[in-house]
C-alpha cells in the first residue's frame, strides 16, 4: 500500500511543486545507490556475502532501476516511469529485505545498514511523488482543463447566488427583514406586486356563472332575485285578466 502506482494529475499551481518533491526524492535513490555500491565494492569480496542478494537477485534491478528511472524524466514517459516504479516495488519486496538479513547475519557495519532502510523509505517517495508526475506526462492538458473549469464554476455560483440573494450578504438580507415590519396577513403577494390573491363572498361565489344555490331559491329574502320574480308573476296575471 506504500508503493503507490496511481495518482491524480496535479493541478497548474502545485505542478512546479510536485515536480521539485520529486526531483528531491530521485536524487536521494541515485546517492543511496551509490553509496551502498561504493561500500559493495570496497572490498571486492563483498560481492559475494551482502552484495550478491542486492546485486544478483533479480539480476542488476538495484543499477538499472535508477538509470531507466533518469531516462524516464529525460523522455517524459509515463510508460517508463510506471515500469520504474514496478522495479522500485520489487527491490523494496525482495532485494532490499534480503540484503539487510544477510548484513545483520555477518554483523555489517549499522550505517550501511541504516542506507537500506533510507533506501526503502525513500523508494516510498519516489512512488508517491512519481505517480503524480507519471499522470501530467499522460495527460498534459488536464491542468489547464481544470483551472477552466474551476473558473467556470466559480462563475457559475456567484451568478446563481446574487440572483437568488439579489446581491446583497446575509447580514444585509437580514437587516432589511427587520426593517420591513411584521407581514401584512390580510393581503397576500404571489409571483408579483401586481398579483393579489382576492378573497371572494361565500354568497356571491354561489351565484357566480348564473347559478343560484339552492338555499337561495327556498329564502326568498336572501334570494336577490326574488323582486324580478314578483314583478314578472304581476305582469303574467295582469296579461291573463286582459285577455278574458
Amino acid at each position: 500500500m506504500l508503493l503507490k502506482n496511481h495518482g491524480k494529475p496535479p493541478g497548474k499551481e502545485s505542478l512546479n511543486r510536485w515536480f521539485g518533491l520529486y526531483s528531491l526524492a530521485f536524487s536521494l535513490d541515485i546517492l543511496f545507490t551509490l553509496v551502498f555500491l561504493v561500500h559493495i565494492a570496497n572490498p571486492m569480496k563483498n560481492v559475494w556475502t551482502f552484495g550478491f542478494p542486492f546485486l544478483f537477485i533479480l539480476p542488476g534491478i538495484t543499477i538499472i532501476a535508477p538509470l531507466w528511472g533518469l531516462f524516464a524524466i529525460a523522455f517524459g514517459s509515463a510508460t517508463m516511469m510506471k515500469s520504474y516504479s514496478n522495479m522500485n516495488s520489487s527491490m523494496v519486496a525482495i532485494n532490499y529485505p534480503l540484503t539487510i538479513i544477510a548484513m545483520v547475519y555477518m554483523k555489517g557495519p549499522a550505517f550501511y545498514i541504516f542506507v537500506i532502510f533510507l533506501l526503502m523509505l525513500n523508494k516510498v517517495l519516489v512512488s508517491f511523488f512519481g505517480a503524480k508526475v507519471r499522470q501530467h506526462f499522460a495527460n498534459p492538458g488536464y491542468s489547464k482543463n481544470a483551472q477552466r473549469m474551476d473558473e467556470i464554476m466559480k462563475n457559475i455560483n456567484s451568478v446563481t447566488s446574487s440572483v437568488f440573494t439579489g446581491g446583497l450578504s446575509a447580514a444585509e438580507r437580514a437587516a432589511a427583514l427587520v426593517q420591513s415590519g411584521r407581514p401584512d396577513v390580510t393581503r397576500s403577494q404571489v409571483g408579483s406586486d401586481n398579483d393579489e390573491v382576492e378573497i371572494v363572498d361565500d354568497e356571491e361565489a354561489d351565484d357566480s356563472f348564473g347559478i343560484v344555490s339552492t338555499k337561495q331559491l327556498r329564502n326568498p329574502v336572501t334570494n336577490p332575485n326574488s323582486d324580478d320574480e314578483d314583478e314578472t308573476r304581476k305582469g303574467s296575471e295582469a296579461f291573463t285578466r286582459d285577455t278574458d
